[in-house]
């Protein structure tokens, strides 16, 4: 099993055994700005950036983001470039350029998004980590573990997110019957879906 899925399985287990106790909001009490991902785009690993830096075509090209979060681009060598924003990563190149150019105008555009990991846990037909697409829901991400069993609750999936820090109940009657936020509410990188 590579590393990285094992981590996170790990760290999806120890949420498991919190995941029934403690509080948690209601999907169709989430505020709002909580049901889709932040507003404007971060950068994360395994992003494919384009960057142009004007009237130099020979300083531009497609980079990926490395699982360090960094990428390599000529004259600044190392930069990271995870947990920012285009603008925010073009701004530090033109920056960390005007060493070597008199008025540098760089352009980040994000050629291709890195899908998402999340962990799907508990009373589902094939418990574990699952790349997803970006923007994908609770009721794509089961469909990709399988269903739930037999054993499964009626109704408690949780939603255990660490930025912000929360977990959330959504209700699978009202998903697959179209009611309530549930069907809204978008997962992020890193989120584990816990099913009792």
């Amino acid at each position: 099993m590579r590393r990285s899925a094992f981590l996170c399985l790990t760290i999806a287990a120890l949420l498991t055994g919190c995941a029934a106790t403690g509080k948690y909001v209601d999907v169709d009490r989430l505020d709002d700005t909580l049901m889709l991902p932040p507003t404007g785009y971060i950068i994360g690993r395994g992003d494919v950036l384009n960057i142009t830096v004007l009237n130099q075509a020979a300083l531009g090209g497609r980079v990926m983001v490395r699982s360090d979060g960094y990428i390599s681009f000529t004259f600044v060598n190392d930069v990271l470039a995870a947990g920012k924003s285009p603008a925010e990563l073009a701004a530090q190149l033109q920056t960390q350029l005007k060493v070597f150019l008199q008025t540098p105008v760089v352009t980040v555009a994000v050629e291709t998004s890195k899908p998402l990991n999340v962990a799907v846990l508990g009373e589902v037909v094939r418990p574990g980590a699952y790349t997803i697409d970006n923007g994908a829901s609770v009721l794509q991400a089961l469909a990709a573990a399988g269903g739930l069993t037999e054993f499964a609750g009626s109704g408690s999936i949780l939603v255990v997110r660490q930025r912000p820090q929360m977990r959330v109940k959504v209700r699978y009657g009202d998903l697959v019957a179209g009611r309530g936020k549930g069907l809204a509410f978008r997962l992020q990188d890193g989120d584990a879906i816990v099913v009792e």
